[in-house]
């Protein structure tokens, strides 16, 4: 839906609900939606999926341990967590925005398997194997490696499938055939080996391109015994294919199985995972993150059923039956660094979620332009769309816009120095989680033991009437914020000196919320008993801030009113008259003593 200011004199071309906000009780417009919704970005996440919203509320804070790499608890390297952490003091709800993604780690695990007894289809097998795969002249295309205990087949491809000559295969699958075995591939029984030309497997290995690898499973079965052969194709780059043994029986009884993390970054690199023999069968799969047992999988016997569990740190791949492995460690993963484009990025990603405030942790010099890239999109999204949202961020000087919050120190955890930029994630939460009755001055802040950067009377002075958020130390010895404040310092006629009050715009953002959701584009005819209707929806919301202590000085009969003259066509304007209440917070007193 449509939204944002409008000029009466020229009107809107797009069907939507269009409010404008000016002081002395003209038009203005706030919601009795909900708030507590906070948007914290990671710009040095070691994990986790990037450009993507990962919604986390206060009932589940820590529901996405897995997808960050750590507990919002934990204690990471590049303070990450803590932001969220933070923000939660006085959220319900956050959105995490990771900026980039990194390479995924990965391993090769190599699980030694036990002596497989030979029955009469492994003996067949291994007979047919021996006498057709790869033993006629000019193999070209491939190497090849057969496991008899693994019962596996490995296929290393040199090139496109279309080029592999002489393997032997259709050979060896037209002699078990012969014999009266029952073979099917994946599933799909064939009467003769060139059948396997017309399955999904071979439509797959004939697409395979350098770098990829694909498998299958042949099931080969007679007189009711039955038994799978795992078959996996590689197609490495040509600098990593590596001579094999052309049908000879591969060394040892193994199978490998593929790790590789869910997500890139560094994190990933201290993900181990480990298959212990069940003394009661089968085997179980440990995966341990930084030394901590994670997932346990109990009694698995197959790669596939591994695969099925969809663990969530990390995937696996390949066939086959599993075996012994020793703790091996992921590798390869790294980080990739975040760039002004990965902040654009993010602040473009703005408008795809509903939320009220978000935490814009970037400063110094390099981060002047991303933050007038950040007010400019505020300026758009309140004044444009309609959306009462505002960003916090740190030293932010010339703001001037009651859409921002320019944070100026910082607050120490019982020891623990917070930078200004982490301080702006517990603001962020704590505007965020306010609501219109509610204002943010001397509010205490929970956990903190001291203020980083206090400042003199003078230069408190100086910090409000230049638009500052900064904390200090009340009566009590208790670290508060100072004045619940934006950076809005330039007052006119439209934005007097009590639009840069944050409950006051609060009042503002919820109403127009309201206004919003109970005046839809098309709902109501637009004539005199529409307009009955719309001016009595609009009492009942003047009537239910009056009620909760938002706004005071109502008059029923004149606060919100169709302008009926103005009216016409598919044009709808209404005069509202809105006094936001503020808090106490400058108390003067005259004492006359006697």
């Amino acid at each position: 839906m449509a939204g944002g200011r409008f000029d009466k004199l020229v009107g809107k071309t797009r069907p939507g609900t269009y409010i404008n906000f000016e002081s002395g009780r003209e038009q203005a417009v706030i919601s009795a939606g909900t708030r507590g919704t906070v948007i914290i970005p990671l710009r040095k996440a070691t994990y986790g999926p990037a450009k993507k919203f990962i919604k986390l509320t206060n009932a589940s804070p820590d529901a996405a341990a897995a997808t960050f790499g750590y507990s919002i608890y934990d204690d990471d390297p590049n303070r990450q967590m803590l932001l969220i952490r933070e923000a939660f003091k006085r959220a319900t709800t956050v959105y995490v925005y990771i900026m980039t993604e990194g390479k995924e780690a990965a391993a090769e695990i190599t699980m030694t398997l036990p002596e497989a007894e030979p029955t009469a289809v492994s003996t067949a097998v291994s007979a047919a194997v021996a006498q057709y795969m790869g033993a006629k002249e000019n193999l070209t295309g491939c190497t090849m490696d057969y496991s008899e205990g693994a019962r596996k087949l490995a296929i290393t491809l040199t090139g496109p499938v279309s080029g592999v000559k002489n393997t032997g295969l259709f050979d060896t699958l037209d002699a078990l055939l012969a014999d009266g075995y029952a073979v099917e591939i994946d599933g799909t029984a064939i009467s003769k080996a060139t059948d396997f030309k017309n399955t999904d497997a071979f439509a797959r290995l004939a697409a395979l391109t350098e770098g990829g690898n694909d498998s299958f499973t042949v099931t080969i079965s007679k007189d009711g015994a039955e038994e799978a052969y795992a078959v996996e194709v590689g197609y490495p780059a040509a600098n990593e294919v590596q001579g094999m043994s052309n049908g000879a029986e591969s060394a040892g009884n193994t199978n490998t199985l593929t790790a590789v993390a869910k997500h890139g970054g560094s994190r990933g690199n201290l993900l181990t995972v480990t298959v212990d023999a069940n003394p009661l069968g089968g085997y179980d799969v440990l995966i341990h993150l930084d030394g901590s047992k994670f997932t346990e999988y109990e009694g698995l016997h197959t790669v596939e059923e591994l695969i099925a569990l969809d663990n969530p740190y990390i995937t696996f791949s390949g066939a086959g039956d599993l075996g012994e492995a020793a703790g091996t460690t992921l590798t390869g993963g790294t980080d990739e660094a975040a760039t002004n484009m990965d902040i654009t990025d993010f602040i473009d990603a703005w408008e795809s979620v509903k939320f009220n405030t978000v935490c814009f942790p970037f400063d110094g010099e390099e981060a002047k332009n991303v933050k007038q890239a950040a007010l400019t999109k505020v300026k758009y999204m309140r004044d444009s769309m309609g959306k009462g949202v505002q960003v916090v961020m740190p030293n932010a000087p010339g703001m001037d816009y009651e859409g921002v919050i320019n944070v100026t120190n910082s607050v120490s955890l019982d020891g623990d120095v917070l930078s200004v930029e982490e301080a702006c994630a517990w603001v962020a939460g704590a505007t965020a989680g306010a609501s219109n009755t509610e204002s943010l001055t001397y509010i205490r802040y929970a956990g903190a033991t001291e203020v980083v950067g206090p400042k003199s009377n003078e230069e408190a002075i100086a910090a409000i009437n230049a638009g500052e958020f900064f904390f200090s130390v009340n009566e009590n010895d208790e670290v508060v914020v100072e004045y619940d404040i934006n950076s809005l310092t330039t007052f006119a006629d439209k934005k007097d000196r009590t639009y840069r009050k944050n409950r006051v715009i609060r009042v503002y953002d919820t109403f127009q919320e309201a206004v919003q959701l109970n005046f839809p584009p098309n709902k109501y005819d637009n004539d005199s008993r529409g307009w009955d209707i719309m001016e009595g929806i609009g009492k009942t919301i003047l009537r239910q801030f009056d009620d909760s202590g938002a706004i005071t000085n109502v008059s029923y009969d004149e606060d919100f009113l169709v302008d009926r003259e103005a009216s016409v066509d598919d044009e709808t304007y209404f005069n509202v008259g809105l006094q936001a209440v503020d808090s106490a917070e400058k108390l003067y007193f005259t004492v006359k003593t006697r």
